[in-house]
């Protein structure tokens, strides 16, 4: 049989619901990430007894207490490992694309209706930003456009509604960069503008928030009166000037 290799994006660590996770929780959702038996669309048959088996944890364990605790990135049903946003966690091109696509045509009928009612349960709970997208191509979905189904009805974006569910994450990065975009009175037009804004400035938030919300707040009252003295407009790359100098 070939070997088959996988690449895992870096901001695995970094993700909302990883740095959660204790140290087995973890290595268990590598494992579900990265096993041989994973298709390409994230969707896969796994019996329980094998995936004790391989990675040598206790089948009631997984049963009762690990496997839920992964949900809902990981949802484990009926024999079934669904791995929701998949792409965000594998990098890869149009082929990978292509793949995933065919791997979830050739997914049962009845897995398929699922999925579809997991994906309905879940995006209820309209928290769009836990784990942001780390590359433009890992915002497509597989699970949810497929040649033979209806585009699902998407709600209107409201800008101030997004900023809500930014200061309600758990990152503290997530919620700098919302305090910033309205310290800033920057407003987008869509979730994929306002994307592009968190990347933008996602590394410089990650290194602020180390310095707590207290010194990341004063050292903003800093930027704005250089501004209003010097005209300065500052970023949050201007904050980590000011927190290290």
């Amino acid at each position: 049989m070939a070997e088959t290799y996988r690449t895992i994006n870096t901001r695995f660590w970094s993700d909302g619901l990883i740095r959660k996770l204790n140290a087995l929780d973890r290595y268990l959702f590598l494992y579900l990430l990265t096993n041989e038996h994973v298709s390409w669309c994230g969707i896969y048959e796994l019996d329980l007894s094998m995936m004790a088996f391989e990675c040598g944890i206790d089948k009631e364990d997984l049963q009762k207490t690990m496997l839920p605790r992964l949900e809902p990135k990981i949802i484990y049903n009926d024999g079934w490992v669904f791995i929701k946003n998949f792409p965000r966690y594998h990098t890869g091109g149009i082929n990978a694309e292509k793949g995933r696509k065919a791997a979830f045509d050739d997914l049962p009928d009845r897995i398929k209706a699922k999925i579809k009612a997991i994906l309905g349960k879940t995006e209820a709970k309209n928290n769009p930003l836990e784990g942001v997208p780390p590359s433009a191509s890992a915002s497509a979905s597989a699970f949810t456009s497929t040649s033979n189904t209806t585009a699902p009805k998407t709600s209107p974006f409201v800008w101030e509604n997004y900023l809500k569910g930014m200061d309600d994450n758990p990152r503290l990065d997530l919620q700098l960069i919302s305090y910033y975009f309205q310290r800033r009175r920057l407003r987008f037009d869509s979730k994929a503008e306002v994307e592009i804004a968190i990347r933008r400035h996602l590394r410089a938030a990650k290194d602020v928030s180390k310095f707590g919300k207290n010194k990341v707040f004063k050292v903003m009252d800093e930027c704005d009166q250089l501004e209003k003295q010097k005209g300065i407009k500052w970023t949050l790359e201007t904050c980590i000037k000011l927190l290290t100098k």
